[in-house]
């Protein structure tokens, strides 16, 4: 009898630690990722989403192209190579842009050579990231799977890359 009664006070007790947070403040104190909106996802009139011809328009003929498989779908892709801008296209549709070009800039005016800080006073601070003797920083398209991404070295914007995560 003495165990049943323990083993009922150790279920109850563990039900009521992990059944959900002990107050309201509790729920608010947790950060919300910062988001932007999809008309602040474009670099150089590019977005995700456009075909190759659109994207011929905004940035001219490719310097080159390459025909790759795609990793994900086993199905092919392109590699197209501007001036400063790098795009993926999956099923014709851009998938990832990369722009190094301090010419190109985002609706916002952030581009590749600005600091930091101006990133962060235009977006708001961001989800930060290591990589490759590099950080991140990520803002997400408030309800889907894109995001814009700032890659740092030594204080400075050196990449601006439009994502959209389809893993």
């Amino acid at each position: 009898m003495v165990i049943q009664t323990l083993i009922l006070v150790i279920l109850a007790t563990s039900a009521c630690t992990v059944s959900r947070p002990s107050s309201p403040a509790a729920v608010a104190a947790e950060p919300e990722p910062p988001r932007i909106q999809r008309a602040q996802l474009m670099v150089g009139g590019v977005t995700l989403g456009q075909n190759e011809a659109a994207l011929q328009r905004a940035l001219g003929s490719p310097l080159r192209t390459d025909d790759v498989v795609d990793g994900i779908t086993d199905k092919p892709a392109k590699e197209l190579y501007f001036d400063g801008v790098e795009v993926y296209l999956h099923e014709d549709e851009a998938y990832n842009v990369k722009c190094t070009s301090p010419r190109y800039a985002t609706t916002d005016g952030a581009r590749v050579g600005q600091r930091v800080a101006d990133i962060v006073r235009t977006y708001g601070p961001g989800e930060t990231y290591p990589s490759d003797g590099e950080s991140l920083i990520r803002y997400n398209v408030a309800g889907t799977d894109t995001y814009l991404i700032f890659h740092i070295r030594d204080g400075a914007v050196v990449m601006v890359e439009l994502w959209f995560d389809y893993t």
